[in-house]
Parts: structure tokens; C-alpha cells; sequence
């Protein structure tokens, strides 16, 4: 038996609605639609964009496969947990573009847990992740004499250490998450600043990411546009270099 097809986003929408236009455009019933800019790098071309459900997604992006199908008891469980963290993160969010930039301890840490969701769920890093396992498995089934892994077991493996929901506080389980864990503690070497900007930020679909970014300061680190106006910035330290 197959699975069902589910189209899932690797950018949530949480964070596409907060690059909606300033104005609105009307419908032929003279309705007030919410809508995004998009540019079209390929075809050079800027147009509209009403519906956030249907940009930044993928078929069955999150679900563990096997075979042809879902393994069993993992069916939408990323999407659910990745639901609830967004409930949380754009709360933090909101508290920010209202001004309010009196971080808490667990605000802050849960900024740094949605930087390293955020990157851990694109697609691209996924199928990085997957060739990567795929690769190493492959070494130690050969000094062992067995068949290669199956692709879709191998991508599986890489979403449940990347993404798959587990108890942080659980040693045994964390080892088993070390994907996740890994990237975690490397952005966490990294200062937080929230930058506010006059200009409008541009949030690119495939990689949102500006890695190499620079600031006043003359520092390096991670950017993420996380609205038109806001960006979290995770600064190289001596810890980071």
C-alpha cells in the first residue's frame, strides 16, 4: 500500500505572511487580498502572490519512508512537532516586530532551535544529509559484505536525526538525534542580534540563509530575514571561527 500525498513547506507560512505587501490588491468582488512579491529569477519576471499554501513546499517533504511507504508510527509526526515549534516561534516573532526586544532566556534559546530547524529542513540540505549518510553507510556495509542501503531508507534515517521529535534532556536520545544536535551546538557558539532594517529584506525561497553576511561591525555570521524589516543575525565569535 502506498501513502498519502501531503505537500509540506520547508519555509512555514508563519514567516512567508510576514512579507505580505504594505497595500492590498482587490479582487473582482472587491475583497481586500493579502499578497507577496515574488520575482522569477529564470523567466525575470515580478508578479503576485495570494495564496502562501501553495509556494515553498514540497510532496511528502517530512515523511519517513521506506519502500513506498510511511514507517509506521512516524506518519505526519515531523509536520505536527514542527506545527507546535511554529505556534511558539512566531509568537516570538510578533514580540519582536512589536518592539519588544526584551528576550528571555528561552526566547533566545528558542531562536537558535528554529535557526537550526530552519536549515535542517530545507530541501537541498535534506537531500545533502541523505547523500552523506547514504555515503558513509555504504562504507561500512562494504567492509562487511553486505548490499548497498536503499535510498529511501537512507533519506528516512537522515530526516529522523534531523528532525524527528525526541526529549532534549534524554542523553540517549540526544546521541541518536546527533544530526540535529550537532548543528545546535555549532550555531549556539554564535552571538544573537536582532537586526532592524529601514530597507526591506528580500527572502530568498531556495536558501534563505545569507551565510556570508557581514555586519557595521565589520563581523561575519549567519542572516536570516525573518520579516521585511527584521533579520536574526548570528555573529562569529572567537568560539565560532
Amino acid at each position: 500500500m502506498g501513502y498519502s500525498t501531503k505537500q509540506q513547506h520547508y519555509i512555514p507560512q508563519m514567516i512567508l505572511k510576514r512579507f505580505y505587501a504594505d497595500d492590498y490588491a482587490r479582487d473582482d468582488k472587491n475583497k481586500k487580498n493579502k499578497y507577496l512579491w515574488a520575482y522569477d529569477k529564470e523567466k525575470n519576471k515580478e508578479y503576485k502572490i495570494f495564496k502562501l499554501k501553495e509556494i515553498c513546499k514540497r510532496r511528502n517533504l517530512y515523511e519517513l519512508k521506506k519502500y513506498n511507504n510511511i514507517i509506521e508510527g512516524t506518519n505526519n509526526e515531523i509536520e505536527k512537532y514542527l506545527a507546535k515549534l511554529e505556534l511558539i516561534w512566531s509568537k516570538i516573532f510578533d514580540k519582536i516586530e512589536n518592539g519588544n526586544l526584551d528576550l528571555s532566556i528561552d526566547e533566545i534559546a528558542s531562536i537558535y532551535h528554529f535557526v537550526t530547524i530552519q536549515m535542517l529542513r530545507l530541501p537541498e540540505i535534506m537531500k545533502t544529509n541523505t547523500y552523506l549518510i547514504t555515503k558513509q553507510i555504504e562504507v561500512e556495509l562494504k567492509q562487511n559484505n553486505c548490499k548497498k542501503i536503499n535510498s529511501e531508507l537512507a533519506d528516512a534515517f537522515a530526516k529522523f536525526n534531523a528532525l524527528y521529535p525526541y526529549d532534549m534532556n534524554d542523553e540517549n536520545e540526544r546521541r541518536l538525534h546527533w544530526m540535529f544536535e550537532n548543528v545546535f551546538l555549532e550555531l549556539a557558539k554564535k552571538d544573537l542580534t536582532i537586526i532592524h532594517s529601514s530597507d526591506t529584506f528580500i527572502l530568498n525561497d531556495e536558501n534563505p540563509f545569507v551565510v556570508e553576511f557581514v555586519s557595521d561591525m565589520g563581523k561575519g555570521g549567519i542572516l536570516f530575514p525573518f520579516s521585511k524589516k527584521y533579520a536574526i543575525f548570528l555573529e562569529n565569535n572567537a568560539d565560532s571561527d
